[in-house]
């Protein structure tokens, strides 16, 4: 082997340093990133500081000067003698009445609601109604519905007053027109609108009744009275079979085969397969083994079984044919059917002077 420090042998490859990694980084990064946080916090709190002291702080008083304006106010010609104004390009007013006029009872209550709207205007800028109430009549105004409706620049003004009137005396009464006007300063013209009058015939108040009339109506009470004292005295003195007939209705109204078909029909008309299922069922355990249901009435219920447990669907099930055969069969009044019935089978030891008629116990005439 060669050992001179020359020989070729003693050649080898190149061997590169290992790459620098990005973290952690060098110590001056460090210093960079603080500097970057203190300018970071320190303009934070600038701006918080620049910013709260537009709203806190001592009081300081700020004088300011707006131009003058000038606003010349005409009267458009032709107006002078007129009180009241509006100026708008579109009004409208209109006016109800209840009741219409015409014929009217003494002492009658009479509503008039008049409605305004107006284009541009405020609604307390409208006219309210005149003051006066004719002859014969009293006045009851009540507060204005006063509203101003504003959308995008744009406002319309409505008010609505209600006056009430009392009738207080026999005759005509004539209420005047009103006459509304307004100026439109896009025609530069004057226009108005009048409500018409209206006119009541006030009714003269029914005179008393003569003598003969209260003393008929007076024997007539009397005879009522009369009536009404022998019925307590009868009803006392039939209490008991009274309150016992009432009682046995109400118990046959009241009973289970009734509630059970009452049930019945309203699940009929329901068109409920089910409850309708339950009402017959508990219906026809309450009848007498012997009953057997007509034709109608027992293809209605096979029709309710099938769709039920066949194919067909219960929400399908239209329960109008059900309840026309079960109402049809109640008006036949068959022996058995609607009524309660005693034990379907006699006692399994029957006595001597017993005897079975019908399933019920009755006892022997020998």
């Amino acid at each position: 082997m060669n050992e001179s420090p020359t020989g070729l042998d003693r050649l080898h490859d190149i061997v590169l340093p290992p790459p620098i990694p990005w973290w952690p980084p060098a110590p001056g990064w460090y210093v960079v990133l603080g500097v970057l946080l203190l300018a970071g916090l320190a303009a934070a709190w600038w701006s918080w500081k620049r910013w709260r002291d537009g709203f806190t702080g001592p009081v300081q008083d700020h004088v300011a000067r707006v131009p003058a304006v000038t606003v010349e106010v005409e009267r458009p010609p032709g107006s002078e003698e007129l009180g009241f104004l509006v100026t708008t390009e579109s009004f409208k007013v209109e006016e109800t009445w209840n009741p219409a006029p015409g014929r009217a009872p003494f002492g009658s209550v009479v509503t008039r609601t008049i409605s305004q709207q107006a284009d541009q205007v405020m609604g307390m800028a409208l006219a309210p109604p005149p003051n006066a109430a004719p002859d014969g009549t009293r006045r009851y105004l009540e507060s204005p519905a006063v509203a101003t409706d504003t959308e995008r620049g744009r406002f319309v003004g409505t008010r609505r007053d209600t006056v009430t009137f009392v009738l207080q005396r026999p005759g005509v009464v004539t209420f005047p027109p009103i006459t509304y006007v307004w100026w439109n300063p896009k025609t530069r013209k004057l226009h108005g609108k009048t409500l018409p009058a209206a006119e009541f015939v006030v009714l003269a108040p029914v005179e008393s009744l003569s003598n003969e009339s209260s003393s008929t109506i007076g024997r007539t009470s009397i005879w009522w009275v009369a009536a009404g004292f022998i019925a307590v005295v009868f009803g006392m003195w039939q209490r008991r079979p009274i309150v016992a007939l009432v009682d046995r209705w109400r118990r046959r109204w009241r009973s289970p085969e009734r509630a059970a078909a009452r049930r019945l029909i309203r699940a009929c008309r329901r068109h409920d397969a089910m409850a309708a299922a339950r009402a017959w069922n508990e219906w026809s355990a309450r009848q007498s083994v012997v009953f057997a249901p007509p034709a109608p009435l027992h293809s209605a219920v096979l029709e309710l079984h099938r769709h039920l447990f066949g194919p067909a669907r219960p929400e399908s099930w239209n329960g109008s044919k059900l309840k026309q055969a079960f109402l049809a069969s109640l008006s036949r009044e068959q022996p058995g059917f609607g009524r309660d019935v005693g034990a379907a089978l006699p006692p399994l030891n029957p006595r001597d002077d017993v005897r079975i008629t019908g399933g019920v116990q009755t006892p022997s005439s020998e």
